[in-house]
């Protein structure tokens, strides 16, 4: 549906990708608020409910625009499919549209994008972010990087094994910046709402093995393996974020339970 403010003829907000794993948290999130938001098919991006070209996306009034349109991670084999390419390239159109024409872009980043996983998706994602490095260090762009987002029953995959009640063996390899949905949609709104601008990581405050994750969802796994590969919390760009107020508050609050 087009959510239209009452009290201006066109909205200021605009998201991509409102469908998608993140976007419809945000969507709820937003709507739990009264906020008012346009979601947006920019032409070539992923299908969402309004189409709307660059040029028009300039005459909209829509003076915002939260980009998290990219291909469907819950589609089988999304990490090798050539699309990932496509969208990258269309992140980057966007993003220097967007600086160019006044209106505050707020992409959504990957790990992947300083890792050396040989995946299509990494690789796009280490474009986008190669591409966009200068707006991003000038501060003319907000670039929003999510760690590993989880939402305690359907993502990432291994919890929705577990969810279906299968036994699943890890190899606890890592301790991984897990990080859950309603702390990351409330890190982009913070963001939206203080006009932040540069790198913002949005991650806990410390990292925690699969099998913690799991253990604190009470889903049942066993340990197969474990190697000492950890992630550290340190050299993250968090500062602006922390400065607005926002915590992780529902990851805290669920590994502290443990």
């Amino acid at each position: 549906s087009l959510h239209t403010p009452k009290n201006q003829a066109t909205p200021s907000l605009g998201i991509t990708g409102a469908g998608g794993f993140i976007g419809l948290h945000l969507q709820k999130f937003l709507d739990s608020r009264q906020l008012e938001f346009t979601p947006l098919r920019i032409r070539g991006s992923n299908p969402s409910n309004v189409e709307i070209s660059l040029e028009e996306l300039k005459a909209s009034g829509i003076n915002t625009l939260i980009h998290l349109g990219w291909p469907a991670s819950s589609t089988k084999d999304y990490k090798f499919s050539n699309s990932n390419l496509g969208a990258a390239l269309l992140t980057i159109q966007i993003a220097e549209f967007c600086a160019g024409n006044e209106i505050h872009f707020l992409g959504c980043g990957s790990p992947a994008e300083y890792s050396d996983e040989s995946t299509e998706y990494a690789k796009a994602k280490r474009i986008v972010r190669a591409s966009l490095d200068d707006l991003i260090a000038m501060q003319r762009i907000t670039w929003l990087r999510p760690h590993h987002v989880f939402d305690g029953s359907t993502w990432p995959l291994f919890l929705r094994e577990a969810k279906s009640g299968q036994r699943i063996r890890i190899y606890d390899n890592s301790e991984k910046l897990f990080i859950h949905v309603e702390d990351v949609v409330a890190a982009i709104h913070a963001a939206t709402k203080h006009r932040l601008y540069g790198e913002i990581d949005i991650a806990p405050s410390r990292p925690t093995k699969p099998s913690t994750l799991l253990a604190s969802l009470k889903l049942p796994h066993s340990v197969i393996g474990n190697l000492n590969a950890n992630q550290s919390t340190k050299n993250l760009h968090m500062a602006a974020l922390l400065e607005t107020g926002w915590r992780p508050i529902v990851t805290d609050s669920l590994f502290q339970s443990t």
